[in-house]
């Protein structure tokens, strides 16, 4: 059977010789559902699993699955077919699978949904999708597997390891050790288990040369040599907190310090003890490390509890068991013993009492500590400051280790945080080596975390993504429940013993991520060393031409950042010089454009420019209402289930006075399509707009629908809806102003009276600052408006 699943298709169940296999072809009826953790090379594997498919499927179309979906394909593959094998050759002879066992492997449904740590089927959005660079070492999948059945009917789980074993000899001739199964599996799962959802903690460590953090002045020389020295650091750590442990003990009141107790008894003998300015360095570089995590707040455990209250109330029932009855095939819904959804706790949740006033007379209020979260939009491709997602936890960025490789010094950092989105890790770690080496001030960990500010920040560079290691994930909540454990780790430090706390499986563990950390290592390695600096070339080149750049790009930002920070958060100073420049435009308005114009400005003296949805609003700048203000609002008419329309309002916006966005043409909606009140209000302005989009592209496939905008500074947003009509949107202003250029993804656009056309459903774009009379139009057709032509109005 191809382990990469061609487009074959699947043999009916039906066929000859099928009933006669001991295995059902109904994967609902398989009664096992193992937990599997595998470990994989994503370069490496990326190239067998791309030849496979060369060989395999060839003039098939391309997936647009990732490596990582695939690999976990070719796991799950392998598994059940080795199952099968196993139930119906009992001897564990091997033997060429027999015609009706190779329908059934045919005829077996492919996994839509497979199980695993670091997808984002649940979440199902780019945001969340996994980082296809570097090593995974210990992703966990679950899914159902047939198994053997004892003489008594019910399932033997004594040949679990046996066929993890045979399965990895599979993938090692393969896939050449790139793929590795780790052969001891937690079986008899639950059927809810799912380990994406139910992790509640994902680390990721990153290795890189230990003299790549250090800043380039007088002491870099003599510091670079303490740590060289120093290369036993973590576990002279370990040295320090036992004989800690024996210092204290018996020892308290008197005065001695513990540095030099350590000292007299053995520090510099065993383990090496770090020099103190190396203590310094490590110190400093974890405050550094501190800029970046979610630091703990606390609140009034009544306001927490309502909320959750409120929540659940509104949370719909869900069928706790469905059973089928064979006879007659009906289901059984137990629709007496419906279970609400578990609201999820706080993460890091502990309760504490404090009395209210201080003053040992107030009332005693209860109180819950919670961790924090912040926007991490600027750290991924495609995030912006609304989207849910991009609101994330990060727990933990610590120093891991260090270690030797050829006898220069690497260390080993990590991050452990909730769920990391798509490229988010590696431009953290850009940003803390520039903010280490003294190119970046600390200030731009806020700046970029911003979500009031109304600018992006999209060239953030990834450090190289083969020094990346996923993997070590946490799963406490589930772990309490089913009392096992389901992250390897020492019995010592579980309360829950399992088949993943045993030796053989941490052993076999810890070899693959040494094996995974020798090989990060030779290839920093692999193009020699700088001479001058001793740092490897390979990691001197990436700082030098890369990072440094960029840092040195990003101080004027940051500036500007502080500005609008000292201004209230409002562009009144950018406003201001450009006020100065209105009088020297040049007013000429081209006669293609007067029409338009014309009928703009007739509405707006007139009056009559109509509100503003709140979906609109909350992504244009309002000079009265903070973003969050805005989002609350949002949420609210959400919530109470109001008409969208029911909320219009003018802003506060832009430079020039008020603000204001409404749509001519077809909008989508019900059945059909819906015709947006504006059209009959404004007759002129739909028919000098639809007008005019022929006469700037007559090549352009015709619009159905026109965003009309008023003196709006957009934030950063992509377009609701997807393109129908059209793959880009089409834009241009009108108007005697100065400044309101477009960004988009970075690249600013001049769009008075040039038309621009951009892809408004993926690309991120916003308006930056300016000051006179603006308008713009937005063409585009979304989806549900297929075949529509507003200029069909006309």
């Amino acid at each position: 059977m191809d382990h990469i699943r061609s487009s074959t298709s699947c043999i009916p169940a039906s066929d000859s010789g099928i009933a006669d296999l001991l295995v059902p072809t109904d994967t609902k009826k398989w009664k096992g559902k193992w937990a599997v953790l595998y470990c994989y090379d994503i370069e490496r594997v990326n190239k067998y699993i791309a030849l496979s498919k060369r060989e395999n499927v060839s003039g098939s179309e391309e997936s647009e699955e990732g490596v990582c979906d695939v690999v976990a394909k070719v796991v799950h593959d392998m598994i059940i077919e080795e199952c099968i094998n196993t139930i119906n050759n009992p001897s564990g002879d091997k033997i060429t699978a027999s015609a009706p066992q190779e329908k059934l492997l045919l005829n077996l449904p492919p996994p839509t949904k497979l199980m695993r740590t670091y997808s984002s089927t649940f979440r199902n959005s780019p945001l969340v999708s996994q980082d296809e660079v570097g090593y995974v070492c210990g992703e966990m999948i679950s899914f159902r597997v047939p198994l053997p059945k004892k003489e008594d009917g019910s399932s033997d789980y004594s040949k679990e390891e046996a066929i993890l074993s045979k399965v990895n000899e599979q993938l090692k001739s393969t896939y050449h050790g790139s793929i590795m199964i780790v052969t001891t599996p937690e079986a008899n799962m639950p059927s809810k288990f799912v380990p994406e959802s139910d992790c509640s903690n994902r680390r990721v460590e990153y290795v890189l040369p230990i003299k790549c953090l250090v800043k380039r002045d007088v002491d870099f020389e003599t510091l670079a040599a303490g740590i060289e020295r120093s290369m036993e650091f973590s576990v002279t750590n370990k040295l320090r907190r036992e004989r800690e442990r024996e210092y204290t003990e018996g020892k308290e009141g008197q005065e001695e310090d513990y540095s030099q107790y350590f000292e007299k008894n053995g520090g510099d003998e065993e383990g090496g003890g770090a020099e103190p300015g190396v203590l310094d360095w490590f110190h400093k570089m974890k405050s550094t490390m501190q800029l970046f995590i979610t630091k703990q707040k606390v609140v009034e455990r009544k306001r927490v509890e309502e909320k959750k209250e409120k929540t659940k109330t509104k949370m719909k029932e869900e069928v706790i068991q469905d059973e089928e009855v064979e006879e007659g095939k009906k289901r059984k819904e137990w629709g007496s013993k419906k279970r609400k959804k578990k609201l999820k706790k706080n993460n890091g949740g502990e309760a504490v009492t404090v009395e209210d006033g201080g003053d040992g007379g107030g009332e005693m209020v209860e109180k819950i500590r919670y961790l924090q979260r912040k926007k991490f939009h600027n750290y991924t491709s495609f995030g912006l400051p609304q989207d849910f997602l991009t609101s994330r936890r990060l727990d933990r960025f610590h120093h891991k280790g260090t270690f030797s490789h050829l006898q220069h010094p690497f260390i080993t950092v990590a991050l452990n945080g909730d769920v990391f989105l798509n490229g988010m890790v590696e431009r953290i770690l850009s940003v803390f080596l520039g903010i280490q080496l003294g190119l970046l001030p600390e200030a731009c960990c806020d700046f970029l975390v911003d979500e009031e500010y109304p600018r992006l920040v999209t060239d953030i560079p990834s450090v190289p993504g083969f020094a990346l290691v996923a993997g070590d994930n946490s799963y406490t909540t589930i772990e309490s429940r089913l009392k096992k454990c389901l992250r390897p780790r020492s019995s010592n430090d579980c309360f829950f013993k399992g088949v993943w706390s045993e030796k053989k499986v941490l052993d076999q563990l810890q070899r693959y991520r040494h094996d995974c950390f020798s090989v990060i290592a030779s290839k920093w390695l692999d193009e020699g060393v700088d001479e001058a600096t001793g740092i490897p070339v390979r990691a001197h080149r990436w700082v030098e031409d890369v990072l440094r750049p960029w840092c040195d790009s990003m101080q004027p930002r940051i500036n500007l950042y502080q500005q609008w920070l000292k201004n209230g958060k409002a562009w009144l100073f950018l406003e201001q010089d450009l006020m100065r420049m209105v009088p020297k435009l040049d007013k000429t308005v081209p006669a293609l454009y007067s029409a338009c114009l014309e009928a703009l400005r007739l509405i707006n003296s007139s009056g009559k420019w109509p509100g503003t949805t709140i979906g609109r609003r909350v992504v244009i700048c309002d000079k009265n209402k903070t973003f969050k203000q805005l989002m609350s609002e949002k949420d609210k008419i959400k919530t109470n289930k109001e008409k969208n329309t029911a909320k219009r309002e003018d802003l506060g916006g832009g430079g020039g006075g008020s603000s204001g966005s409404f749509s001519v043409g077809f909008m989508p909606g019900g059945g059909g399509s819906q015709m947006p009140a504006s059209n009959a209000a404004f007759p002129e302005l739909v028919k000098a707009a639809f007008n005019l989009e022929r006469a700037l592209l007559p090549d352009r496939e015709p619009s159905s629908t026109i965003a009309v905008n008023r003196n709006a500074q957009f934030r950063p947003h992509t377009d609701s809806g997807a393109g129908a009509g059209q793959s880009l949107s089409m834009i241009v202003a009108l108007g005697d102003y100065v400044g309101g250029e477009l960004m988009v993804e970075g690249m600013k656009k001049d769009i008075r009276y040039k038309p621009v056309e951009f892809d408004g459903w993926k690309q991120r774009h916003y308006t930056l600052p300016f000051a006179g009379e603006r308008y713009s139009l937005v063409w585009f057709t979304p989806k549900g408006c297929e075949g529509m032509k507003g200029i069909d109005i006309v």
